[in-house]
């Protein structure tokens, strides 16, 4: 059910925001039932997001069934594909994008910098952002310095690190910093932590933990196996070849299991004070000169409610940061209690070049 702010609420909401952004008349002196209306009448709307058969059932199929008089044009794919199309774009004067949803880091250079996003809060109701709903509360949730723009609506624990103790001593490998022994020289396999992803969140994570030197040892010394996709280096693992698997995927070794392989595969972090999580393609932003702007506020305020939340944990396999919603990753689930990296905020990009630049430089030292 929709959760409908009354008509003061919602002039309150656009008043506050000293405009009104969303181009049907005077948007001040409409109620819900008026932009749900308007939404109708603009009749479509045009959404970028994650890639795969779950995301487009969480971000488009499902707001189908919710408003099928509203015909949502869904593209899906990784954000480092679709920004540059978006700021081509936008260079020569077409504005053809209503909400944009996917992974944020790539954006903030770009996008964000160009001025192409609108914020989001205006757009949102009270009951949306009610700060019960939400772990950590409503505000927790914005991953860009201006805590306006960008905003996670999940946030998901990521295991860096997996080993295959049958082919592994426990007793050689008590601790992340063994890592450095020289019995794990060609040993491990990494995704790419060179290129936009979750290979990079290993680095940020140990660099956070362990500090720069033992990275560049790493990069340097271990004869590492760098793979295109999580899914190589799941393999990899799995199959015994390099036994330990830095930023395999979990999903991926879920498969792999279900096959009766990879069995004594388990998640290691023994000696990180900090671990990771992230929202992965679980962020949302608002487009500036959204050709259809009223659906743009549907959608979102839809987005972010229980059930399309609950929906898209669920086909996503991942967690949404509301907290009236069950987790689709359980071994992914934050602990008030333990510290994590938000490896996609804009406050982590700093780290982000510096561990890319290390990568690219050690990495192409070691080779030659």
């Amino acid at each position: 059910m929709e959760m409908k702010p009354s008509r003061r609420t919602f002039n309150a909401m656009l008043l506050a925001a000293g405009t009104a952004p969303f181009g049907i008349g005077d948007a001040r002196a409409q109620s819900w039932d008026e932009i749900v209306a308007a939404a109708h009448k603009e009749g479509e709307l045009s959404v970028h997001g994650g890639p795969g058969r779950a995301y487009t059932e969480s971000f488009a199929e499902n707001f189908r069934k919710a408003y099928p008089g509203i015909k949502i044009n869904y593209t899906g794919g990784p954000s480092s594909a679709a920004i540059p199309r978006i700021m081509r774009e936008r260079e020569n004067g077409i504005f053809a994008w209503d909400v944009f949803v996917g992974g944020a880091p790539s954006s903030y250079s770009t996008l964000k910098a160009a001025g192409a996003f609108i914020p989001l809060a205006p757009a949102l109701t009270d009951a949306i952002k009610n700060d019960k709903s939400w772990l950590g509360g409503f505000e927790e949730g914005w991953l860009d310095k201006e805590k306006k723009f960008s905003y996670a609506f999940d946030f998901t624990t990521e295991g860096v690190m997996f080993v295959n103790w049958d082919h592994v001593s426990r007793d050689a490998l008590r601790h992340v910093k063994d890592l450095l022994k020289p019995e794990f020289a060609d040993k491990i396999a990494w995704a790419d932590p060179r290129t936009l992803g979750e290979g990079i969140f290993a680095s940020q994570v140990f660099y956070e933990n362990f500090g720069i030197e033992f990275l560049q040892e790493l990069f340097a010394r271990q004869k590492i196996a760098y793979t295109a996709t999580r899914r190589q280096t799941s393999e990899w693992l799995v199959r015994g070849r390099y036994p330990i698997g830095i930023s395999a995927g979990p999903d991926e070794i879920a498969f792999f299991r279900q096959e009766g392989l990879g069995k004594n595969i388990e998640m290691f972090s023994a000696g990180l004070t900090k671990e990771i999580g992230g929202a992965g393609f679980g962020c949302v932003q608002l487009m500036e000169r959204a050709p259809h702007p009223n659906a743009a506020r549907l959608y979102v305020n839809w987005l972010l409610g229980q059930k399309a939340q609950a929906d898209y944990a669920l086909a996503a396999k991942r967690n949404s940061r509301r907290t009236d919603t069950q987790p689709g990753s359980p071994d992914g689930v934050a602990r008030k209690s333990d510290a994590y990296i938000n490896a996609q905020s804009e406050a982590q990009s700093e780290v982000r070049f510096k561990v890319t630049a290390l990568a690219k430089e050690k990495i192409a030292a070691a080779a030659r």
